[in-house]
């Protein structure tokens, strides 16, 4: 059985006091668990798109 190493991917988390943090992750579970901060909120979390 061949395994193909895990990729991470760029995310974007919004929070609710309106700032933006970029991480890199597997997952958006893994990205918001990454960004995780007292007091605040995740709104939003979506990967960042290479632009075309």
């Amino acid at each position: 059985m061949i395994r193909t190493p895990i990729t991470s991917f760029p995310f974007r988390l919004h929070y609710s006091d309106g700032t933006t943090q970029d991480v890199s992750a597997t997952s958006a579970a893994e990205a918001r668990e990454k960004g995780k901060r007292d007091g605040l909120l995740i709104e939003k979390c979506k990967i960042i798109k290479e632009p075309n």
